[in-house]
């Protein structure tokens, strides 16, 4: 990374996309931190706090949550896919008794 960039042409080499967190060189090129957990295999990040997923992960909505982060966004209670019963507001889960 010993070169000078206009701000708008540093993007990440693999997506195109402007960083907005860590910043990697893999193969010759400035990488973003999702593209580097593709490239190593790593699950994706936890839509909630935003760190990676390494191990046991709860998929929903199209998202991805740690088992600790997979919560009611109303009220806290953890929830257990196969125990509890949820709903889908913007992405995140809100439990039975909180949703409208």
């Amino acid at each position: 990374m010993d070169k000078l960039w206009h701000a708008h042409c540093f993007v990440c080499g693999i997506c195109k996309q402007p960083f907005n967190g860590p910043i990697y060189k893999h193969d010759g090129k400035v990488i973003c931190q999702q593209d580097l957990n593709k490239i190593k295999g790593a699950k994706p990040q936890c839509y909630i706090c935003e760190r990676n997923i390494f191990g046991t992960s709860i998929d929903a909505f199209g998202n991805h949550f740690h088992e600790g982060c997979f919560c009611c966004t109303t009220c806290g209670v953890i929830l257990e896919p196969n125990t509890h019963t949820f709903k889908n507001q913007n992405g995140k889960p809100v439990c039975h008794s909180c949703s409208p």
